[in-house]
């Protein structure tokens, strides 16, 4: 048979609600001494008390648990290990679990995403759609006015993503202050101009490198094809620039993809990469075995531990927040100091 609080409560000789203050707000319960604290924590644990977590729900009005949204179509919703990492170190610290939540498109109705919460036990949604986001379920968290973050989305409000603009324009910077004045970007997306299914980051890094490249007087270089094309014709693409007179002599690469095509055409090319040619690549770690280049590393940690942190703020009553953007790094750079004291602000709500 479980132990109650009534149980501690007659052990240690005090009131059951004290009991029950106790254990639910631990040091925050400063209507009693030190001393009953400890001798109440001290006797659950010896009795080998658990919480009653529905009993504990029905008293608090809260489930003490946020669900993270996915949708059921694979490349709408990616999530790597480090992301999980930060939103469960966040939600670990306050004591709040964390549950998974595949939707369908078309279970967006009035009144499914609501109900949502209270089927799943959930508080609040984290919500993990990258692109091809649908419309209604935007209009439906406005509109009921649903605790929920957008994670590596840009929203007008309750949103955390990275900064890749700020991130592009970084690299180029760097490239130019080395002296290099013939810096090429490569995104290997078919239809750039069509924003609506690909990911924010693809126009954000094109719009920071093509900015940086105009503030220091120098003509942009887009390496975009004009239709999808596989990985064989991906590196006669790039092998056609590289064959320039006026070739560049630094390449950012939007991803591995764009990476491995540019390294192939080198090779093709007879370029020498990291020496005739400089590369540039923004990701989620660190690669070893490629050949020497610049590493943006993409914040992973950070904004997971920032969604969850603002979430949080959300649920306990807070007004909207406004956008967060994660700052990448070089991968031979300090670690984010910039957004670990923007987080650490969150004690005190951004509001809009």
């Amino acid at each position: 048979m479980s132990t109650t609080t009534k149980d501690i409560a007659v052990r240690v000789g005090c009131s059951q609600q004290t009991v029950s203050d106790v254990l639910r707000r631990g040091n925050k319960s400063t209507r009693y001494s030190e001393s009953i604290r400890r001798r109440i924590e001290a006797a659950a644990e010896e009795m080998g008390y658990r919480v009653n977590g529905a009993a504990q729900a029905m008293n608090s009005g809260r489930f003490n648990a946020v669900g993270l949204l996915m949708s059921r179509h694979p490349h709408q919703s990616t999530v790597v290990g480090e992301l999980l990492r930060g939103i469960h170190d966040a939600l670990e610290a306050r004591g709040i679990g964390l549950a998974l939540t595949f939707v369908e498109d078309a279970q967006l109705e009035s009144d499914s995403l609501p109900n949502l919460l209270r089927r799943s036990m959930v508080d609040g949604l984290l919500v993990n759609y990258t692109h091809g986001i649908p419309q209604k379920m935007v209009d439906l968290i406005q509109h009921y006015r649903l605790p929920a973050v957008w994670i590596n989305s840009r929203q007008e409000r309750n949103c955390v993503f990275v900064d890749d603009e700020r991130g592009a324009a970084d690299v180029t910077r760097r490239f130019i202050s080395d002296g290099h004045r013939r810096i090429a970007y490569c995104d290997l997306t078919a239809g750039l101009e069509t924003a609506s299914e690909v990911h924010y980051s693809r126009l954000d890094r094109l719009r920071g490198y093509q900015q940086e490249m105009r503030k220091a007087g120098l003509t942009p270089q887009v390496l975009s094809p004009n239709r999808p094309c596989m990985h064989e014709a991906a590196v006669q693409f790039v092998s056609n620039t590289l064959s320039q007179t006026e070739r560049p002599s630094a390449m950012i690469c939007y991803g591995q993809q764009e990476l491995s095509a540019v390294v192939n055409a080198s090779y093709a090319t007879g370029i020498r990469c990291g020496q005739e040619l400089a590369l540039a690549v923004f990701g989620h770690t660190e690669m070893p075995f490629a050949p020497p280049h610049r590493m943006m590393l993409l914040p992973e940690y950070q904004m997971g531990l920032g969604a969850a942190q603002v979430l949080m703020k959300l649920v306990e009553g807070s007004d909207d927040a406004a956008p967060l953007a994660v700052p990448m790094r070089f991968s031979d750079e300090p670690k984010f100091q910039d957004i670990n004291k923007r987080l650490n602000a969150l004690e005190k709500p951004v509001r809009t």
